[in-house]
């Protein structure tokens, strides 16, 4: 039996981030497949857009890899977690691409299992068998998954990577993680809606509030933040009004500031997302003085 590892404190967050960068890697051969039109259903594809008016560096696939990426690691893998993710992207992505990037991933057993040797063996023939299923069935419009499915678990070379097993790679941290930035999304609203403070003393509540976070911390509020499950941080913001600056609460108050490097993976540019926030290390974006004046 595949051993849970039972991590506390700020070491969580660090095994998680480590998580959230393997399904990066995971699933980035899925979007070398299609544009980002193929992937969205027409309502999410005009929402990007209109994140994109605001934030035009940020690259559409990127952003819908990460979000797919840290609900995988969010909710985990599971019958139950992939319903839950089924019915958070039901009106957002195709439903053809999610079940084959879900049933793909869940085969991934646990690093402690005796089929983790297996998967990583394996790992490049599953990929691509997927790869060109999820190709002929998107270009057909018809949807063979559970045949194919049913195929590899007769395979006797793919078999013991069944998706049906219990002890998945991505088990999911959804009890770690959700109350933990609920509660400072909450928190930092709170803040912000307080009138008898003025900008600068907002600022340095959030600011002591933000010491706190360690960099793992940091990294995944981020990517929290771009992610379906926390975009009312920002994002969310840019498509109902982009003009409402006061509610932009991760540039208003830096709240990624601290963090290293403002490359991850050397794939993403955490500027792209947040431009106007002033990144340790980094010079002060233009026009970050000119926005801060109009908090005042």
């Amino acid at each position: 039996m595949a051993k849970v590892p039972n991590h506390q404190g700020k070491v969580t967050f660090e095994f998680i981030l480590t998580q959230f960068e393997t399904c990066i890697h995971d699933l980035r051969p899925f979007f070398q497949l299609f544009t980002y039109e193929k992937i969205c259903l027409p309502a999410e594809t005009a929402k990007i857009g209109c994140i994109l008016k605001q934030r035009p560096d940020i690259k559409p696939l990127q952003l819908i890899l990460c979000d797919i990426a840290y609900s995988v690691v969010f909710f985990g893998l599971n019958k139950w977690d992939r319903e839950a993710i089924k019915n958070l992207y039901q009106s957002v992505y195709h439903p053809m691409f999610l079940k084959y990037v879900l049933d793909y991933l869940s085969r991934k057993p646990h690093r402690d299992s005796e089929e983790y040797n297996q998967w990583r063996e394996l790992q490049f023939p599953l990929r691509t068998a997927y790869l060109e299923q999820l190709t002929a069935n998107m270009a057909e419009n018809a949807d063979h998954l559970n045949v194919f499915s049913e195929t590899l678990d007769r395979d006797s070379k793919f078999r013991h990577l069944s998706f049906s097993r219990p002890y998945k790679f991505y088990g999911g941290h959804q009890f770690k993680l959700g109350h933990y930035y609920r509660h400072l999304f909450q928190t930092v609203k709170y803040i912000n809606e307080q009138s008898i403070f003025s900008y600068p003393e907002k600022y340095e509540y959030s600011k002591t509030l933000r010491a706190q976070l360690s960099t793992p911390e940091q990294y995944l509020l981020l990517f929290n933040s771009i992610s379906r499950i926390g975009r009312d941080w920002e994002l969310n913001k840019l498509v109902a009004d982009a003009t409402c600056i006061d509610e932009q609460l991760i540039t208003k108050y830096n709240l990624v500031r601290n963090v290293p490097s403002v490359t991850f993976l050397d794939f993403l540019d955490m500027r792209d997302y947040y431009p106007l926030v002033t990144f340790e290390f980094q010079p002060e974006p233009e026009g970050r003085d000119k926005l801060e004046k109009k908090y005042h």
